[in-house]
């Protein structure tokens, strides 16, 4: 009987573990979409700066740095978020792969 609840205890154990692993699979995946949305930060940075250039006819490097400087913070946010996603999704891969590959604790006992 005691074998039993130990294996419950685990069992319970491995699927809250199993879970963290997931979350965090889910979260990399998030991430790992940050050089698109870096990409989109890009295109707004540029078009702040193309419309600061239409509407001032001669615009100084002043007026166009606040667009410039949207576009490669942006895309810089993207890029490391992008990085820490893909980091965090091969983590979670390794991590669960081993969770598939070992046996349960009912098919040990049995």
């Amino acid at each position: 009987m005691e074998s039993v609840i130990q294996a419950a205890d685990s069992s319970s154990d491995d699927a809250r573990e199993r879970r963290k692993w997931n979350v965090l699979l889910a979260t990399g995946i998030v991430l790992a979409m940050g050089p698109s949305l870096g990409l989109l930060g890009t295109l707004f940075g540029m078009a702040y700066s193309l419309e600061r250039i239409e509407t001032l006819r001669a615009p100084t490097p002043g007026d166009l740095s606040a667009g410039v400087s949207i576009s490669l913070v942006a895309e810089t946010l993207g890029l490391v978020a992008g990085a820490i996603g893909v980091l965090l999704v091969v983590l979670s891969c390794v991590r669960l792969a081993k969770f598939w590959n070992e046996p349960t604790p009912a098919s040990q006992t049995s």
